[in-house]
């Protein structure tokens, strides 16, 4: 809701691993927020689809940076909890990266 606010369009959030894949899959967007457990599931899968396709994406989490493999080492980590206003500066930066790459 708080991405909202800021004037983004939020496509999700899901749940689970085949949903968000589905919509990486299936929708258009600019940058992905990812969640590193959905559900029952670690979301790995995705974030290196998102690699393979260029899009800038953000994870937030309740782990510690050594629990997340290496290739992701220089994404942004957002540990939960998390101060909204920074995350949001940091997604602003992400959309525009997202921009440059269109």
């Amino acid at each position: 809701m708080e991405l909202e606010v800021h004037g983004a369009k939020v496509v999700g959030p899901t749940s689970n691993l085949g949903a968000a894949q589905d919509l990486v899959f299936r929708d258009n967007f600019d940058v992905a927020v990812i969640d590193i457990k959905l559900g029952n599931k670690l979301a790995w899968s995705i974030a290196d689809e998102l690699m393979r396709g260029n899009i800038p994406f953000t994870f937030v989490t309740g782990y510690r940076a050594g629990a997340i493999p290496e290739r992701f080492r220089y994404i942004m980590r957002w540990e939960k909890p998390y101060e909204m206003s920074k995350f949001i500066e940091d997604i602003r930066m992400l959309c525009a990266v997202s921009k440059t790459k269109h």
